[in-house]
């Protein structure tokens, strides 16, 4: 297991201690992406359209990796969290 991308992460305790494990036992990772907005991609702003719900589930599960999973990976493995671009998820136009 070299790469790994979890699309539509959430804060749900499976998701958080299976990401955890994933850290703690593969020795070969080398990339690790987590998603949190569904695909927000700030290079060309064609963020997925999220509720209010998901958007504050979203932001939720940024906090809860920084909280319990950042501090588990590994310094040999690079390490993405995909947040909800501010821009796209306001009233805000988007200019990235």
């Amino acid at each position: 297991l070299k790469n790994v991308l979890i699309s539509g992460f959430r804060s749900e305790k499976g998701l958080v201690d299976l990401t955890s494990h994933i850290l703690e036992n593969a020795a070969s990772l080398k990339h690790m992406i987590l998603d949190t907005a569904y695909g927000c991609n700030r290079r060309h702003c064609r963020c997925s359209p999220l509720t209010g719900n998901a958007l504050m589930e979203a932001w939720k599960t940024v906090d809860v990796i920084k909280r319990h999973i950042e501090d588990k990976v590994p310094s040999s493995v690079k390490f993405e969290v995909i947040e909800p671009c501010i821009k796209c998820h306001t009233n805000e136009a988007c200019t990235s």
